[in-house]
């Protein structure tokens, strides 16, 4: 699809290797596959309640 197009286009301008983290090791796919949108139209989450990605993936900054 053009989407699919764009982004394989985006992604190839970057060094990454893919690295396959099993079950509960995975805790940030594990908080997004459970990330939903209110129907509520004026609840409000502070943002330390969302997953920050970089410190689960890389708690000691080293990457």
């Amino acid at each position: 699809s053009p989407r699919q197009s764009r982004w394989k286009e985006f992604m190839e301008r970057f060094q990454y290797s893919i690295q396959y983290e099993e079950g509960l090791g995975n805790v940030v796919a594990d908080a997004l596959s459970r990330y939903y949108v209110s129907d509520n139209w004026d609840e409000w989450h502070p943002i330390e309640e969302y997953v920050n990605a970089d410190e689960c993936l890389d708690p000691d900054g080293e990457d």
